[in-house]
């Protein structure tokens, strides 16, 4: 959200930015979110490579700024042992990505009448 102060993770070999999927949705970017990034509860960790550049010129785009960071450095951070952030392919599903936060999927797709979210309980 604006004037919010995001929070940068870096361990020995990598890094990300926690941002809430519910800011993601927002931005209209859940969907352009790689499987590199992390979920944990309704927190997404966007690898610094690729996620986190999407991430940064949607809020520009947005705010007209780019987002504050804090930096934080955690030797063995338990990010990397958190569920991989799943983008859904058009052959796996009605919708172009989903996430998955424990039994809850949330996903979002782009159709001729406009883009819309879905919330289901997963089956399995």
């Amino acid at each position: 959200m604006e004037n919010s102060v995001y929070v940068f993770v870096e361990d020995p070999g990598h890094g990300w930015l926690a941002v809430t999927v519910e800011e993601l949705v927002d931005l209209k970017i859940a969907h352009k979110i790689s499987g590199y990034s992390y979920i944990k509860d309704t927190i997404a960790y966007l690898e610094e490579d690729c996620d986190l550049g999407v991430f940064v010129r949607a809020y520009k785009e947005k705010y007209g700024q780019p987002p504050a960071f804090e930096e934080i450095y955690v030797e063995n951070t338990p990010i990397r042992n958190y569920q991989n952030y799943n983008y859904g392919g058009a052959d796996e599903s009605p919708m172009t990505a989903y996430i998955e936060a424990g039994d809850l999927e949330i996903g979002s797709a782009e159709t001729e009448e406009g883009e819309y979210f879905i919330l289901r309980w997963r089956d399995d």
